[in-house]
């Protein structure tokens, strides 16, 4: 049995990588505006709220997140230790931690 690739931020994954993601974007209450992808490997989505505690975050996989924020397919190739953050006409800034 194949399972299809998930092409992601310049990536290829399995469609049950798992995610770091925010209460908020979790439960759809907000959306993304922030993804990193930490030199470990994982990959974070978070909204605009900029004190997240430990404890305000879910593991979820990739395929699950973007079927449910399909805006997400416009984000640009994210090298580990770089994150993008949504600009307010849509377009995604990429910077390095």
């Amino acid at each position: 049995m194949s399972t299809a690739i998930v092409d992601f931020a310049g990536y290829q994954f399995e469609p049950d990588r798992a995610c770091l993601i925010c209460d908020h974007v979790f439960d759809n209450t907000k959306q993304v505006f922030q993804v990193a992808h930490d030199a470990d490997g994982w990959i974070q989505f978070f909204c605009d709220q900029r004190d997240h505690k430990s404890d305000e975050t879910k593991v979820a996989s990739l395929s699950e997140l973007l079927q449910r924020h399909p805006y997400l397919g416009g984000v640009p190739i994210v090298h580990s230790n770089q994150y993008a953050t949504r600009q307010p006409d849509g377009s995604w800034v990429v910077r390095a931690f």
